[in-house]
């Protein structure tokens, strides 16, 4: 089963932007608003993965299952922070968790 999720620009939708390669399928996606750039994902498996479009397709980074929702992830949010790397994240496990990531480079 494919699981890749796709980025288009809207001025050439003969083929897309990019190709995301998520670990779990793709559930819900937002775009960091200090960083257009960078992307969060919320996977079916509960878990949340970060992305740097100038790194490629894989996942730059993925939460920890057992720091991760036992529910599909399906809605994250980044907060309006100094470092712009923290967003909540909720799911019908009745959980909403802080997750952050690394920014390197």
């Amino acid at each position: 089963m494919c699981m890749d999720s796709y980025i288009w620009d809207v001025e050439s939708p003969n083929k897309p932007d990019m190709t995301l390669k998520p670990i779990s399928p793709l559930v819900c996606i937002e775009y960091n608003p200090k960083d257009p750039h960078c992307l969060v994902g919320g996977q079916y498996n509960g878990q949340l993965a970060f992305w740097d479009t100038r790194k490629g397709s894989q996942p730059i980074e993925v939460s920890a299952i057992s720091n991760s929702h036992s529910d599909p992830l399906y809605k994250c949010i980044f907060l309006t922070s100094k470092t712009g790397t923290e967003c909540f994240t909720t799911s019908t496990d009745g959980q909403v968790l802080l997750v952050g990531y690394q920014k390197n480079g």
